[in-house]
């Protein structure tokens, strides 16, 4: 009965390096999605996109945008 947070479903994503597809399938899974209207949806996408997963550089353009890091 456990239930991930989404950070942490996405923190899972980038940890797989997976596609922006596969992670929205992952989330969906999980009962979340990306939204196109949240700043922290947004700069995940953004890395998702450009299939760029170091966290410490995403954690870095979060915590400029006032964000919840990643957990690294």
């Amino acid at each position: 009965s456990y239930q991930p947070t989404k950070v942490t479903v996405i923190a899972f994503a980038l940890a797989l390096q997976l596609s922006t597809a596969s992670t929205e399938n992952l989330l969906k899974s999980a009962g979340y999605s990306l939204s196109k209207s949240t700043e922290f949806d947004l700069i995940i996408r953004y890395f998702l996109d450009r299939k760029s997963y170091d966290l410490f550089q995403i954690n870095e353009a979060l915590f400029e945008f006032n964000q919840p890091l990643l957990p690294v």
